[in-house]
């Protein structure tokens, strides 16, 4: 799910408000080691809500890193 900025905080797809873009990134690091995985509509965007690039490239690290994994 992507970090979005809104008027009260920063939010990890529905989960928020948090005071800071970290807080966010870290529930979002917390959720993906406990075994969190999207569903294909959450994975391709199709929110209308602005994307944060810095979850975009966790997301492709995290997958990159657990691609690697299985070599």
């Amino acid at each position: 799910m992507p970090l979005t900025k809104r008027q009260d905080g920063w939010y990890w797809g529905s989960k928020g408000p948090f005071k800071s873009k970290a807080k966010a990134l870290s529930v979002a690091r917390a959720a993906y080691a406990s075994g969190y995985k999207e569903d294909q509509e959450s994975a391709t965007g199709s929110s209308s809500e602005p994307v944060d690039q810095d979850a975009n490239v966790y997301r492709k690290e995290k997958n990159l890193s657990m691609s690697a994994r299985t070599c």
